[in-house]
């Protein structure tokens, strides 16, 4: 997930040496495998390695023994494989003894400088750097150039530091040496610095391990993390590629991936899954009291109006008529309650059922000793927990757009939309779609983070709703129909019902309940564009022919 600059901290570190953590990005199996080394008989022993205080990428647990996403990943390539491979986490840096070759696979941010020394096999993931601000702090910076005042606690060495520190001397923060990702966390906190740098996941969770949600984020640089070996033998490794292309093929990738990185892994699972569950139904009685307490207070407000009127009317019709139009207006807004009651209420409380559940499931698996239907029953229960916290994230985010909005500024929507371009290279070329950016993108004044998110979410609604088009094409421009400029983002996809075109953009609206997603982003883009004094619409001519979606902004551009 969450619509970027410089290079990697080194093996040993938490996230470079890690196996560059694999979010359902396509990698391309052949693409390094032209070395003339001989590949190695499968009875030979090969060598993993990386740093031992990861997580949840790579760690050692209290006993001693390996664990984290890293270790589930090579551990399934060997198995996939037939390849014996050994997994050894120490401390210390791991780069030394990949070049010597005593390791003989690792994880490596790609550089152009590396590829001296090391070769380059499957790329796995494109990570996200970034700085991250204190919850409730007032505006924070929301572009890398404005950091030339803050005071960055960042790992040392690490890509998250050479990307700040190879920025222009005027928008140079102050940087400061953390050992790990919780050290960067815990010095933000103390007020040792004002902001904590690095790998974003991994911050994520430790700020999620302290109970700090919605926490400001400022994307300094995507990268592409590969699975590396010494330079000369990556011909050794040409099963690599065909072992992780068959765990992508079952799923199986895709689960490790939920397992370790979609959301921190909570130490006791029932008690998260109940807290959770109790949090919703928390949310769930505040709506209802919410609900009837703004149902009253309109009916309150327009008996008031009314008598006013009635007291003081010197027109009867037109005191009638004023009379009759607050009353259409309690109506619309009643009528607009109940339904957003209704869907938040029904849409929450399809994940509480799963949990509830399942949840008398484990007690009797856990009598009988069936350990598998536990972990069976477990992972239901977990999928229902994080659905809900995506619903209620969704939510939140929604619920903020109109009245947190930064100070307006310049906005070059042409930086925009190559910061798209960036964030979802991975899923663009997933599904082999070309993306069209328009040389004539205008510079606008707006919440640059805010006009990013509809962007992103535009795109990625694109690309979702492709279809089976053999040449996927997605074209992001601007025309000029008046005096205001309309942005639009066209595909060539499957298209949208005439009779759906407005419903796209209510909340929790998905025309294909199986999709992707919550159904709150089309919603979410509707509420930004509107809070910027513009309107947002979508144009599609018969289904199957490919949608364009429209915004404007209020005012001119600059």
């Amino acid at each position: 997930m969450q619509r970027g600059g410089p290079s990697v901290r080194r093996v040993g570190s938490s996230f470079a040496r890690a196996l560059a953590i694999a979010l359902l990005v396509s990698s391309h199996p052949k693409a390094h495998a032209q070395s003339a080394t001989p590949v190695q008989p499968k009875g030979r022993v090969f060598i993993f390695g990386g740093d031992d205080v990861q997580p949840p990428y790579q760690y050692l647990d209290v006993s001693g023994q390996p664990q984290g996403f890293n270790v589930d990943l090579i551990r399934a390539i060997s198995r996939t494989s037939g390849r014996p491979i050994e997994v050894r986490l120490r401390k210390g840096d791991v780069l030394d003894l990949l070049a010597e070759g005593s390791v003989d696979l690792a994880a490596l941010s790609y550089t152009e400088e590396r590829t001296k020394v090391f070769g380059f096999l499957d790329e796995v993931w494109t990570v996200r750097l970034a700085a991250f601000f204190l919850p409730g702090r007032t505006s924070p910076p929301d572009d890398v150039s404005k950091l030339g005042s803050e005071i960055v606690a960042v790992r040392t060495p690490s890509l998250s530091r050479d990307t700040l520190a190879a920025l222009p001397l005027g928008q140079r923060p102050t940087l400061v040496a953390a050992n790990d990702h919780k050290a960067a966390v815990e010095m933000l906190r103390a007020g040792q610095a004002t902001s904590a740098a690095g790998n974003d996941i991994g911050l994520r969770a430790e700020f999620a391990r302290l109970g700090l949600n919605d926490v400001p984020e400022l994307l300094l640089k995507a990268n592409s993390y590969r699975l590396a070996t010494k330079k000369g033998r990556e011909g050794e490794f040409l099963w690599v590629s065909e072992a992780l292309k068959q765990l992508r093929d079952t799923g199986e990738f895709s689960r490790i991936v939920e397992k370790h990185l979609a959301y921190p892994q909570p130490e006791d699972p029932l008690r998260r899954f109940a807290h959770s569950a109790g949090i919703a139904i928390a949310i769930l009685a505040l709506l209802s009291v919410f609900a009837m307490v703004w149902n009253r207070s309109l009916r309150l407000q327009v008996a008031a109006r009314t008598a006013r009127l009635a007291e003081a009317a010197v027109d009867r019709e037109r005191s009638l008529a004023e009379i009759s139009e607050a009353n259409h207006q309690l109506e619309v807004k009643n009528a607009e309650l109940e339904r957003f009651t209704y869907t938040v209420s029904h849409d929450l409380r399809s994940p509480l059922i799963t949990i509830r559940g399942y949840l008398g499931h484990l007690e009797t698996s856990a009598l009988e000793g069936n350990l598998e239907r536990f972990r069976e029953d477990s992972a239901r229960i977990h999928g229902a927990a994080a659905k809900m916290d995506a619903l209620l994230r969704d939510l939140l985010e929604l619920s903020r757009v109109g009245r947190v909005l930064s100070p307006d500024s310049d906005v070059a929507m042409a930086a925009v939309a190559q910061d798209i371009a960036d964030l979802l290279r991975g899923p663009l070329r997933d599904r082999g779609v070309q993306l069209e950016i328009a040389s004539d993108l205008p510079v606008v004044r707006g919440d640059r983070q805010r006009l990013v998110e509809v962007v992103q979410n535009l795109v990625e609604n694109a690309i979702k709703f492709m279809g089976d088009q053999s040449q996927p094409k997605i074209r992001l421009g601007v025309r000029h129909d008046s005096r205001e400029p309309v942005f639009f983002v066209s595909d060539n996809g499957v298209g949208i019902d005439p009779r759906h075109r407005e419903k796209v953009f209510e909340l929790f609206e998905k025309l294909d309940p199986r999709g992707e997603g919550t159904g709150v982003g089309l919603a979410l883009v509707k509420r930004i564009v509107e809070a910027h004094g513009g309107r947002v619409w979508v144009e599609s001519p018969p289904e199957g022919a490919g949608s364009t979606f429209c915004f404007t902004l209020r005012g001119e551009t600059v």
